[in-house]
This record gives C-alpha cells, structure tokens and sequence, in this order.
C-alpha cells in the first residue's frame, strides 16, 4: 500500500468512529443536552479541544484514552459541524436570532414559554420542523 492509501484508511477508519459514537450520544453535537451549558455547538466543541489539549499538555491521560485520535477527531467535528452550519442551518440559526431579539426589544411574545437562548429554537427547528408558537405584540 502506498502512504495515501493509509491516509484513505484513516481518515475512513475516523468517519465511521465519529458516526458510531455521535449517534450513541444522541447527535450531542448538533443537539446539546443543555443541562449545564448553554454554550453554543461550535463554542462546546472548542472547549472538549482546549480540555483534550490541556489533558495531552499535561499529563492527564486515562488508560482507554488515545489523545491524538480524541483530539484529531474533535477538530473533524468542528469541520463538520462549520460545514453543517454553513449548508444547512445557517438560515434557521439567522432567524432564531433575529426572533430572539425581537423578543427582547418586547417586538415579539413567545406564547406560553419564556424567551429562550436562540439554540434552544435551532435545535427545536431541527427535531420537529418550524412550529414555536409567535404572536407579535401588535396583533395582542
């Protein structure tokens, strides 16, 4: 085999690393749980790099752990995820905001919920298609 054809089998052996565990987390990736973070995606990923970075730097490394492959393939989801943004939900993400302003300049009622952070409705949009409930304040 010659060197490309190892770098065609890594990278494959990565894609399909990635997949399996983005799915047995539940697309965290692009749907963050929120509990404690609401951080978005892009800034989530950035942080897991800078701590796997921290951890190779110094030391701290457990016995399952592979730093390169972790960190190689956290900079592969930020790729990903930038692509992702940039075909995809660039537009969604562009109208939450813009909604989520309104609502804080009291342009816009978000009925029967409270004013949310914008990933909240990117991720809403993404699980069940555009159905949060608006009423502007002129129609009230």
């Amino acid at each position: 085999m010659e060197f490309k054809d190892y770098i065609v089998q890594t990278c494959n052996e990565m894609a399909k690393f990635l997949i399996n565990k983005n799915k047995r987390y539940g697309n965290s990736v692009v749907r963050p749980l929120h509990v404690f973070s609401w951080l978005p995606p892009e800034e989530q990923i950035k942080a897991r790099i800078d701590d796997k970075i921290k951890r190779i730097r110094y030391g701290q490394r457990s016995g399952r752990e592979d730093a390169v492959k972790d960190l190689t393939g956290y900079l592969i989801l930020l790729l990903a995820y930038r692509s992702y943004m940039k075909d995809a939900g660039k537009k969604e993400e562009k109208e939450i905001r813009e909604l989520v302003e309104r609502a804080k300049r009291k342009e816009l009622v978000v009925a029967d919920e409270p004013v949310r952070p914008y990933e909240y409705y990117v991720a809403r949009i993404d699980a069940h298609g555009p159905s949060p409930r608006y009423i502007s304040n002129e129609r009230r």
